[in-house]
């Protein structure tokens, strides 16, 4: 059970989502324009080297940002984190577009690393915090679908300005573009509510019920006292985390944090596998070696892009629909059986030169995005978000979200020169631990779909609250709110439901 104040809270922290995608997918359209490439001094003996390093230490931000955003989020709360994500970002875009030469661009680059790193946790983290457990799925699965209108906006705009006249503009400007929602995210940020369980945890009971009513409450539903046991099982499932373990050293020594630990880990390693991030960052570079000149590459680029955002708005329905694990393991076996077409389709056409080839292998890279959009952008952050408990999860999500860093690292930085080196035989670097991961995710990954946060807990052995339908269950409904506000409780209403939580938990 949802309001709309839910979603639109949601929807504001998705420019996080939005930023991400915009910093990560204009590098493609900026590596594609002529004039950066004069500019930057690319030639044939350093391009490929160049462009892997810039990639690198964007990867490299990402990463050490996954694990330096927890200790912002573990002292000051989730939107602190937020925030500071959004000013490296800001940082960042500005170095990058105001590059002198190649040395500062890819400072640049790797400062945007850090505050994607840390957005990349928070807002799944927090969307997955302040979801009902119904719809989380929908609303968290929204992260994928704004990320991806991130990467769109980013090769329209990166094609738009392959037009402009001014050698300067055509690269800088898009490059900058890229700390505006950043810039509005961070304005903001602070006015939307913090996560219940979160205030919990600091002792907020009071603030946290505020919270949960005003975005949980619905006088029309049958339920509409549900935010009432959704606050009390948060708090007992407190009463029981806060005596357990919560140190780095715990998330491997304890084995069902361990567990987790692997398992969000992987799942995000396994999604940047399937190649996608290869096909985004290079995909000019791609579409050029199959004969196509400047301006097809970056038109095909962005038509390729561009199904991202309706394939993963159907991932995010489809989630509490189908399940996490389903999706993710069959999603990452098509990729593997699309990265197996077009590694054929590329050989041909560079033993042949046979056009029916060339158009085969674009073919399989928009097959490729179907597969990869409607089962792992958005089926990944849902789940990783969700398996740990609230006192290990900046550190869960983290470790997770390091994981499609580390892989981008590996897999991205060492395309230029695998492409240049081996060819079309670098994507069978790619297949087989996509194969691998998505047999792994469909026979040991535990299914989460339609369960609280605080009852994911019990798939890996914990300790945990009474289940959500038995928490209350004969507690009285609370009063309709009144006044303009819809959403809002009365000062009487929250005191009769602070009492009857003091009896009941």
């Amino acid at each position: 059970m949802a309001n709309y104040l839910t979603l639109a809270v949601i929807l504001f922290a998705c420019i996080g989502s939005w930023t991400w995608g915009y910093v990560a997918g204009i590098i493609a359209s900026t590596l594609g324009q002529p004039s950066f490439s004069s500019y930057m001094g690319f030639n044939e003996s350093n391009t490929s080297t160049l462009q892997g390093l810039a990639n690198a230490l964007f990867s490299v931000g990402g990463f050490v940002g996954c694990y330096a955003s927890v200790f912002v989020n573990e002292r000051k709360g989730r939107l602190a984190g937020i925030f500071v994500g959004c000013v490296l970002d800001i940082i960042g875009s500005a170095l990058s577009a105001g590059a002198v030469h190649i040395a500062m661009f890819i400072v640049g680059r790797f400062v945007v690393g850090l505050g994607v790193g840390f957005l990349l946790v928070l807002v799944p983290l927090y969307e997955s915090e302040i979801t009902p457990h119904n719809k989380r799925g929908l609303l968290v699965g929204l992260h994928g679908v704004m990320l991806c209108v991130g990467y769109v906006s980013s090769n329209w705009i990166g094609y738009g300005f392959f037009f402009v006249k001014n050698t300067n503009i055509n690269w800088r400007l898009p490059l900058a573009i890229g700390g505006v929602p950043a810039c509005l995210l961070a304005a903001c940020v602070f006015r939307l509510p913090q996560s219940p369980r979160y205030l919990v945890q600091r002792g907020d009971n009071e603030g946290a019920l505020d919270v949960c009513r005003r975005l949980h409450y619905d006088p029309a539903h049958r339920e509409s006292d549900l935010y009432l046991r959704e606050h009390a099982q948060i708090v007992q499932q407190h009463a029981i985390d806060q005596h357990s373990p919560a140190s780095w050293a715990s998330m491997f020594r304890i084995a069902h944090y361990r567990k987790r630990a692997i398992i969000g880990h992987t799942t995000m390693f396994f999604v940047q596998c399937s190649g996608n991030l290869v096909i985004t960052n290079y995909a000019p570079i791609l579409y050029g070696k199959l004969g196509y000149d400047a301006n097809k590459q970056l038109l095909m680029a962005g038509a390729w892009i561009t199904m991202c955002p309706f394939g993963n708005l159907l991932n995010a329905f489809l989630l509490d629909k189908v399940g996490r694990r389903l999706l993710l393991s069959g999603g990452l076996m098509g990729c593997t059986m699309c990265l197996v077409a077009e590694a054929v389709s590329v050989a041909r056409f560079q033993q042949t030169g046979s056009q029916a080839a060339s158009l085969a292998a674009v073919a399989f890279l928009f097959i490729h995005m179907f597969f990869f959009c409607t089962t792992q952008d958005a089926s990944s952050y849902v789940y990783v978000s969700e398996i740990f408990p609230t006192h290990i999860r900046p550190k869960g999500v983290a470790i997770s979200v390091s994981g499609l860093f580390l892989s981008t690292l590996i897999f991205v930085s060492a395309a230029p020169q695998g492409f240049q080196n081996i060819g079309w035989k670098y994507y069978f670097v790619l297949m087989f631990p996509a194969f691998v991961g998505s047999l792994t995710e469909f026979f040991f990954w535990p299914e989460t779909r339609g369960l609280p946060l605080e009852e994911i807990a019990a798939k890996f052995g914990d300790d945990t609250a009474a289940p959500l339908e038995d928490v209350m269950k004969h507690g009285a409904r609370p009063t309709e709110p009144h006044g303009d506000d819809s959403l809002a409780a009365s000062n009487v209403d929250l005191e009769k439901a602070r009492h009857h939580l003091v009896e009941q938990v």
